[in-house]
């Protein structure tokens, strides 16, 4: 899969050994140009005393090490930027004092205070940019501590930046064989910080969260000759092999046809691939908690050429990311074993590769889904809904969840009304929409709820079948609400269910996946399903027994 070159570690000092590029974190000025007042520029003395000496400003002979002369030369090369106001994600480099073990020092604007993680995101690429062209492969980076209280913990911001800095860090270049992978060096970042063990649990967590949306981007980046039903399954049973807590199940070919998935079956007969379900059972509550009160559901077409319904072919090779669904999800359970939460989930990715084979599903022709309901194709290319109505099915029948949601890059439409910027959530619940909100806000994966209706439920049933996987007379209009709609009706009465169209946020329009979906519905989780809140979360990560 993709590779990521970077080494983070936290320390409380580089006594032994320094960097060669030194990261001063300050906060946007507040008043005219002043971006460090008084007591800033004290703590910051004190931070890089301790920093390059390992000791406080009180211990014998730390004055002799008084950093004074460097903060004297920040705000020297301060005021000679006018543009440098430590907005968020601004950098300033300069080189370091002649005096100095450091050879290049770099200011990275944190923005407003107080911090938030959201606000600290955006500084992860530009600083990633700024070490990247100093030459250098090694910094010790320093994150200011507020005076006042704010919202985030020290510890907690610093394990913010760095997770920034990783995600920022990655690429898919495995296929690259030239000069321009070898270019690219690994960077060792040191973060430094009083509370070092409390940093690294933070870190642990986010990074948790972004190994499952680097595993859910590698999968959708994957060509199609790679990443198959099949395969995508082994990836899976291999990646989730040695979680406690994690149950990887396959249903293949006759597993399917046992189960009468005859939607999801049509989509893939004109593959020589075919199509799979994968289940993936986490629990992470040493069984304590006996229903299912959620579970995912992920639209897993791993190549979309439209069937007999045949897509244009500008740009058909971005979809290899029609099972961005399916990742996102897969990502998310993985975010969740990793950093062993507290909560009991299922999931399920439907597998498939929709292909204008000889023996593949034609327009007009009708197929039985796993409910008993008939279906018109009207369409091959909206093959996305088949899949899911099975998936949705199985995974109410057996699992009984409370709650479902479900992700796919589903329609067009999705991303006519809300381009690349919103994902369009459907959900018949209120109170499930503003829990989706709200950890869409948190993570900075918003969502747009847009509309189910009676006229579009009733424009998804057939005239000679019970069901038709378009909008019928509507035609191309409302087809995301439509596309809802046949999904809605495959949820049971007592089912609080959303779907998330993330055709536009998880194929993005540089064509590289990127996870999308992975944070939010670990953010979802953590607001929602888990019994540990931020403030609960044990000193160490929980062992859970199998």
């Amino acid at each position: 899969m993709g590779e990521v070159a970077m080494k983070i570690q936290f320390s409380d000092h580089t006594k032994d050994n320094h960097s060669d590029v030194l990261v001063l974190g300050v906060f946007k000025a507040e008043k005219g140009d002043v971006l460090l007042n008084a007591a800033e520029r004290r703590d910051l003395k004190a931070a890089i005393n301790y920093s390059l000496t390992g000791k406080t400003m009180q211990d014998e002979g730390a004055a002799e090490s008084d950093p004074q002369t460097y903060i004297d030369d920040i705000v020297h090369n301060i005021s000679c930027d006018a543009n440098f106001k430590g907005v968020a994600g601004q950098t300033l480099t300069f080189a370091a004092p002649v005096n100095s073990p450091h050879k290049k020092i770099i200011l990275l604007g944190l923005g407003n205070r107080p911090l938030t993680t959201n606000a600290i995101k955006p500084c992860g690429k530009p600083l990633h940019e700024a070490l990247k062209n100093t030459g250098y492969t090694n910094a010790d980076i320093i994150v200011p501590k507020p005076k006042q209280k704010g919202i985030l913990p020290h510890s907690k911001a610093t394990a913010a930046l760095a997770d920034a800095v990783n995600v920022a860090s990655y690429r898919f270049d495995k296929y690259i064989t030239d000069q321009r992978k070898t270019d690219n060096k690994s960077l060792n970042l040191n973060f430094l910080t009083n509370e070092v063990a409390k940093t690294k649990l933070d870190y642990s967590l986010f990074d948790a969260v972004t190994q499952g949306e680097f595993l859910a981007a590698d999968m959708g980046n994957e060509p199609g000759n790679v990443i198959y039903p099949e395969s995508a399954a082994e990836l899976i049973q291999k990646k989730f092999k040695n979680f406690p807590g994690v149950t990887v199940k396959v249903l293949d070919m006759a597993a399917m046809e046992k189960e009468n998935m005859g939607a999801a079956i049509a989509v893939g007969k004109g593959s020589e691939r075919p199509p799979c379900m994968v289940v993936i059972e986490y629990d992470g509550t040493n069984g304590k908690t006996g229903n299912w009160p959620l579970a995912l559901v992920g639209k897993g077409i791993t190549f979309d050429t439209g069937g007999i319904s045949l897509k244009p072919s500008a740009n058909m090779g971005n979809m290899k990311m029609d099972m961005n669904g399916a990742s996102a999800v897969t990502g998310a359970m993985y975010a969740l074993a990793k950093r062993r939460a507290y909560t009991k989930v299922v999931a399920i990715c439907a597998f498939a590769e929709n292909m204008p084979g000889g023996k593949a599903t034609r327009p007009g022709d009708i197929i039985f889904d796993r409910a008993g309901k008939s279906i018109q194709i009207d369409n091959t290319d909206a093959e996305g809904r088949l899949v899911l109505s099975d998936a949705l099915d199985y995974i109410q029948d057996l699992y009984k969840p409370k709650t479902v949601v479900d992700l796919a890059t589903l329609t067009g439409a999705v991303m006519g009304a809300l381009g690349h910027t919103y994902s369009g959530v459907f959900t018949p619940q209120n109170a499930l929409w503003k829990k989706l909100d709200k950890a869409g806000q948190k993570s900075d994966q918003p969502g747009w709820r847009l509309p189910l209706h009676n006229d579009f439920n009733k424009a998804v049933n057939g005239t000679i079948s019970d069901l038709r996987n378009t909008g019928g007379h509507l035609g191309g209009l409302a087809g995301a609400s439509t596309a809802a709609e046949l999904l809605h009706q495959h949820i049971k009465a007592s089912t609080n269910w959303a779907h998330l169209d993330i055709a536009g946020t998880a194929i993005p329009a540089n064509g590289i996946a990127n996870g999308h979906g992975v944070r939010w519905l670990d953010q979802f989780i953590a607001d929602n399903f888990e019994n540990l809140n931020d403030n609960k979360r044990p000193t160490k990560l929980q062992t859970l027994k199998r």
